[in-house]
This record gives C-alpha cells, sequence and structure tokens, in this order.
C-alpha cells in the first residue's frame, strides 16, 4: 500500500484498486482492504530466508522475490504441502494462493461495482495480466509489452509505460476509441 501511495497519490480519485497481484481489493473511500485470498504461511517465509532467497517481500495474501530463486521457491512450496500457486512477472516470483490473479481480483472489483468486463477498457504489459486482460471487453497493451501480452489483445498503444496509457485515456476521452471498433458497430 505505501508503495502504491507513493506511486499514486490521489486514489480517492478510484473506485477501488487491485493489489497484490488480485491479492486485495482496496476501497479508497472508506479505506478498508479486504483480501481476496487467505494469508500465505508465515512458514513459507521463513523457510525461503534460511534457504538463503532474498529479497522476501510478503503482503497480506501475497509473497514475491526475484529470478533465480523460483526454483527453490517451488521446492519449498512442496517441501512444505501448500496449495498455491507462482506467478511471474520478468524477474518477479510472486507466490500466492491457488486462483488468486489479477483477473479474479479485478472481477471482485467489478462485482463492487456492479460492472461486467464489457464495459471495462484494460491495459497492461506484463505475464502477470493475462488473466485481467482476458476479461476487459476492450484489452490493450503498452508499446513496451510483453511479446505474448502484445499478440492477445485488441490493440496496442504506439507510446510506452505510462505515455502508452496516458495516449489511450486521451483517446478514450475524445473519441470512445472509435477507430479500434470492431467493423459494423
Amino acid at each position: 500500500m505505501a508503495e502504491l501511495g507513493a506511486a499514486c497519490p490521489n486514489l480517492e480519485l478510484f473506485d477501488y484498486a487491485v493489489l497484490e497481484n488480485g491479492g486485495v481489493l482496496y476501497d479508497p473511500s472508506t479505506r478498508k482492504m479486504t483480501m481476496l485470498g487467505p494469508p500465505l504461511s508465515l512458514e513459507l517465509a521463513r523457510a525461503l530466508e534460511r534457504r538463503g532467497v532474498g529479497p522476501v517481500i510478503t503482503g497480506r495474501v501475497i509473497l514475491s522475490t526475484r529470478r533465480p530463486h523460483e526454483v527453490v521457491v517451488e521446492e519449498v512450496i512442496r517441501d512444505l504441502g501448500l496449495e498455491t500457486q507462482i506467478i511471474f512477472n520478468g524477474n518477479a516470483v510472486m507466490v500466492l494462493p491457488s486462483g488468486v490473479d489479477k483477473g479474479s481480483g479485478l472481477e471482485a472489483a467489478f462485482r463492487a461495482m456492479e460492472l461486467s468486463g464489457h464495459e471495462v477498457v484494460g491495459v497492461g504489459n506484463g505475464e502477470n495480466d493475462h488473466a485481467f486482460l482476458e476479461i476487459c471487453g476492450c484489452s490493450v497493451a503498452v508499446a513496451n509489452a510483453d511479446a505474448a501480452i502484445k499478440a492477445s489483445v485488441d490493440f496496442c498503444t504506439v507510446g510506452s509505460n505510462g505515455t502508452g496509457v496516458t495516449q489511450l485515456i486521451e483517446e478514450l476521452i475524445t473519441t470512445d476509441l472509435s477507430r479500434h471498433a470492431p467493423h459494423g458497430t
């Protein structure tokens, strides 16, 4: 939450924020955080640290570290008999409860706002964005997105990173993305 607040100090502009790769739903108006999965075992973090994995960062629902530690993470999960999943994003190795990802987090936000996916434009760039982009009515990748993401979306922005997001927002406001609409609509 501290990282998000530093990156986006105006969270009150949003209805909800999906945090921890889909593990937490945050309501800025009430400052309420809802865990969307069970917390991971504290023993997992301790066992990873004993095996020399670092950094090990824990959230309310997520545990993350960096590559090349994914093999040790998988071994420790197996040794502890945990029901979890590993999700990658660049060099990040994230461990979440089974079934928790950005898609499941976004679906929780949809329910809270009484929306459906076809009413949503989603933009992403990394491997961990597949799950939520698949449920958006319009999926977009920024220019520097992972190749697999770019291949799976409705269209890509010209700009990279935040510039691409800004371009998308401007086009959404000015044209409702009309140049990207399928023929006949």
